[in-house]
């Protein structure tokens, strides 16, 4: 960005997901008490099969999608994976697990900061055309103690993001949005809280004139 003097944008539209601000209220309002671990579920990674450079299908402007990543002949695999190599992503836990630290970070309420140590693993199957690995665990650990524990592993299905404090846990699944919690008893409120957000004249609000 600084070498080319662009401007970076990433929308991270859970927030305005119900599911997912209920949650955030009763983090924020210690109804689980003190929070010290988030743990971010997203799928794993594919193990991909070796491929050979092809030529450029008609209508693709290759030098344009490859923009200023490092050249390389046009492979079929990692032009439509191209999530799975370093030079244009990072998998899973990048593509999807930046949604969950977005909520990560709007829960714990450090937007104007973020964790100052990482320590990850990864399983990286032998003969994979793919660069990312097939599974990986990612701990975030901020100045404070408290942790994001980033996963790569299971099925699309199986994606969440559970809140851990020292009097219980919600979480949301990002497939169903279903929300379970400890104590169950909090799951109540959601009716009267999830719709918080909403004007008074929500019927009559030029946003949904739209």
């Amino acid at each position: 960005m600084k070498r080319y003097g662009a401007v970076y944008q990433c929308g991270h539209q859970r927030r305005s997901v119900g599911s997912y601000r209920f949650q955030t209220q009763v983090v924020q309002s210690e109804q689980i008490g003190k929070v010290h671990t988030v743990i971010a579920q997203n799928w794993e990674n594919p193990v991909l099969k070796t491929d050979s450079p092809a030529p450029v299908p008609e209508g693709v402007d290759y030098d344009m999608w490859l923009g200023p990543t490092p050249w390389h002949p046009f492979v079929p695999a990692r032009f439509h994976n191209w999530n799975f190599f370093w030079d244009t992503g990072g998998g899973t836990i990048i593509a999807m697990g930046c949604h969950y630290t977005d909520i990560a970070q709007w829960g714990l309420d450090t937007d104007d900061t973020g964790p100052v140590h990482y320590k990850g693993t990864g399983d990286f199957v032998p003969g994979n055309f793919a660069d990312a690995p097939k599974s990986a665990e990612v701990t975030c650990t901020y100045a404070d103690g408290r942790k994001i524990v980033l996963l790569s592993r299971g099925k699309f299905e199986d994606r969440f993001i559970r809140f851990v404090g020292d009097k219980g846990w919600i979480q949301v699944d990002d497939a169903t949005d279903a929300i379970t919690a400890e104590p169950t008893g909090i799951l109540k409120q959601r009716r009267t809280s999830s719709r918080s957000w909403a004007p008074a004249n929500w019927r009559t609000h030029p946003f949904w004139e739209r």
